[in-house]
């Protein structure tokens, strides 16, 4: 008997911080998603290596520049997108915004077309991010179709890991695991569905 194929989400951090929060909180929903059957998280990496948006090179870049067309490919062979942001100024990092515009030019070639979408937010202050991650939802309209965007929000993340970098609070660990799998759901639903709107369960 065949084995179903699993469920393929791409992860994009919005810090390039080494040790960042919303790195640490990428690798714990990947350890959690690795236990389900049905899914997989593929993190990319190289975000800022991506050139900045020029219409005057994009046709070159997305020829030739092999972490450009690495970036999309990825996107294209998901079925999810899941990121992770930080909040800065009250908005998203520059660097994610650029890999975004990346993703979704040059003209028709939209990567991020009929993907479900996922967003987490990390941050020390005790609003977790939730202004950014309200910035970054308003570039999902490029998407096309809308999937719904289920968010999880971690306040005060300077506390919230251990020296490993696993949650060491049990609730936000449940809460990560539930919303995973609401992430997964509208996945599978998107997956097996035509292009229209599917909402979110928020």
């Amino acid at each position: 008997m065949a084995t179903a194929q699993k469920l393929r989400i791409l992860g994009i951090i919005g810090s390039l911080r080494a040790k960042s929060y919303n790195r640490q909180l990428m690798i714990n929903a990947q350890q959690i998603i690795s236990h389900m059957d049905n899914a997989e998280i593929e993190i990319f990496e190289n975000i800022g290596q991506l050139p900045f948006v020029n219409e005057d090179k994009e046709l070159d870049y997305c020829q030739n520049d092999d972490n450009v067309k690495r970036f999309k490919q990825s996107i294209e062979q998901s079925d999810a997108v899941l990121f992770a942001t930080p909040e800065y100024n009250f908005s998203i990092p520059g660097v994610l915004k650029n890999a975004i515009d990346i993703g979704t030019r040059p003209g028709p070639k939209n990567s991020f077309i009929n993907k479900a979408i996922g967003v987490m937010s990390a941050s020390p202050g005790n609003l977790g991010g939730i202004r950014a991650q309200g910035v970054l939802r308003q570039t999902f309209f490029a998407f096309g179709p809308s999937t719904g965007y289920p968010e999880y929000i971690l306040p005060r993340a300077g506390q919230a890991f251990d020296e490993q970098g696993k949650l060491k609070d049990a609730q936000a660990e449940k809460l990560l695991k539930s919303y995973l799998q609401q992430l997964v759901n509208l996945a599978l639903k998107h997956k097996n569905s035509s292009p229209t709107t599917i909402k979110s369960n928020k």
